[in-house]
């Protein structure tokens, strides 16, 4: 008997593969981090990350840092944005410290930004995974999710608040971290 999350992940990779323009939606930390690093998986030119923070606990993870790196490895570039600073600890500084040539890693300091209430993956024009905070349960914010291979029309619309969430940002405390990440100890 296959398992649901087989089921998913069989979905997921099928999407991927044959570019079927299906919304995917994610509940669980186990398919939030699958759908990300199918994206990864998949890009082959960019990868633009909206974030308010790169949690340690999903862009930190193994399956998901490999993923980077192999997206990295084959000349994908890497544009990350974050409402919050990064710890300056996080493993995906090295990866990203490692491959300075082909990634843009900066914080917007600007209030609007700060507020809006989505994150997002978008890859190659066409594929995304947008979140959004959905209303808060018990202090806690719960968030709705999709995932799509093949819907260029959304993906150029979040890429458009990407650039328009990236003017005025800045880096320097980024490129001092990867600098720090990429030559120091600890690096592979």
């Amino acid at each position: 008997m296959v398992s649901a999350v087989e089921t998913y992940l069989d979905l997921l990779a099928r999407c991927c593969a044959e570019r079927i323009p299906l919304n995917i939606h994610s509940g669980t930390p186990e398919q939030t981090l699958s759908s990300i690093e199918m994206l990864y998986r998949c890009a082959t030119h960019d990868i633009h990350i909206f974030s308010r923070r790169l949690r340690k606990d999903l862009f930190g993870s193994e399956s998901l840092l490999s993923a980077l790196q192999d997206a990295l490895k084959s000349g994908c570039r890497i544009h990350i944005l974050t409402k919050e600073p990064i710890e300056a600890d996080h493993p995906m500084l090295t990866i990203l410290g490692q491959n300075r040539s082909l990634v843009s890693l900066r914080e917007s300091p600007r209030e609007e930004v700060r507020q809006c209430r989505c994150n997002f993956t978008v890859v190659d024009q066409g594929a995304f995974r947008l979140s959004m905070e959905a209303k808060l349960v018990r202090d806690a914010i719960d968030y709705w999710a999709v995932t799509n291979f093949n819907d260029q029309e959304t993906a150029l619309k979040l890429l458009a608040l990407f650039e328009r969430a990236s003017e005025g940002a800045f880096e320097p405390l980024r490129l001092a971290r990867l600098d720090s990440h990429s030559s120091g100890a600890g690096a592979p």
